[in-house]
């Protein structure tokens, strides 16, 4: 039976319209809801396939029509498989945030203890400093974190309750000596890390793509400022905590729930103002249990403690005390 040529062209092109236009349509509705969740890569991935088939189909059989199509559709079917990828990848980061503010939520407040690099915790020390921080955590039923130095990361990494960095770096895996890379730590098991500490400040630009990495790894982000105007300006970027520190009460067994009240409630101010999950935790100077209190009665969500607990002649009764005011 022989066709009319000029049907068969009509024919053709209203197929290759009517198959784009699906994936037109798709492309279109995922980039308005940010969302392509219910689409199936398998499906993408077998269609895109046969597409691939066709085309090959096509230049064998020097078929301008089927050529034409399947090059457009593998076109469009790539551009849904990256935005899913994109999409995709918001949503579980999305999920994890919601995850770790609902632990947070539960957890009334965090106890955060920055070893920094004292003698105290040198070597075999730093063990037996976790090891009684993870006792007294089961005992109160309170989540205490510890940052030992960096080269003892990975004595400690294995312990019960969260390991931290002291400091992280914008730097790629690779030819980076001595930089400090968040991927690798995620590797060893560390669960977040301080950033901008006021003895290793860094720039604003790096605070904001730390604090963006650290998301996309599901690890925690501890932004220290040391006044109101950062804990408001970097509060923006969500991370999980603000952790503000005075420089001129750091270590000074002053503490700044004592001395300089006001600064904690502006601060706890200010992070809400970013009407986020950020929460704030206050440090500098505390070395008893009635700071940590105060502070808490000022609005902090917790603590962040160093030379108070470090240099204590007990670790077990100074962390205890500092536990029990948080409880």
């Amino acid at each position: 039976m022989e066709v009319d040529p000029i049907l068969l062209t009509v024919l053709g092109v209203a197929a290759g319209v009517l198959i784009l236009t699906g994936w037109v349509d798709q492309i279109y509705k995922g980039y308005k809801s940010k969302s392509l969740k219910d689409v199936s890569s398998f499906l993408m991935i077998f269609i895109s396939a046969g597409a691939i088939l066709w085309l090959i189909y096509g230049i064998i059989v020097i078929d301008v029509f089927i050529i034409g199509t399947n090059i457009a559709a593998i076109v469009l079917m790539l551009i849904v498989l990256t935005m899913k990828r994109k999409y995709d990848k918001k949503i579980q980061v999305k999920w994890f945030n919601e995850e770790l503010n609902t632990i947070c939520k539960i957890q009334k407040n965090m106890f955060i203890i920055n070893c920094k690099n004292y003698e105290e915790i040198s070597g075999d020390k730093i063990i037996k400093f976790v090891r009684t921080a993870e006792k007294i955590s089961k005992k109160f039923k309170i989540k205490i974190a510890i940052c030992p130095p960096q080269h003892l990361i990975g004595v400690v990494s294995n312990s019960s309750i969260p390991i931290l960095a002291q400091h992280i770096d914008d730097s790629k895996i690779g030819s980076t000596t001595g930089f400090v890379i968040p991927e690798l730590l995620k590797k060893s098991k560390v669960k977040g890390s301080l950033i901008n500490h006021s003895e290793h400040r860094i720039s604003s630009n790096e605070i904001k793509k730390l604090v963006e990495k650290l998301k996309e790894l599901k690890m925690m982000s501890v932004v220290c400022v040391k006044d109101v105007a950062e804990a408001r300006k970097y509060a923006k970027l969500n991370p999980n905590y603000i952790a503000i520190e005075p420089p001129e009460l750091i270590g000074s067994g002053k503490a700044v729930s004592t001395e300089k009240p006001e600064l904690i409630s502006k601060a706890v101010i200010a992070v809400k103002s970013a009407k986020n999950n950020t929460k704030l935790l206050c440090g500098a100077g505390i070395v008893s249990g009635d700071d940590v209190e105060k502070a808490s009665e000022l609005g902090s969500k917790g603590i962040l403690v160093a030379s108070g607990i470090i240099k204590a002649q007990s670790w077990e009764k100074i962390i205890s005390d500092f536990a029990k005011a948080l409880v």
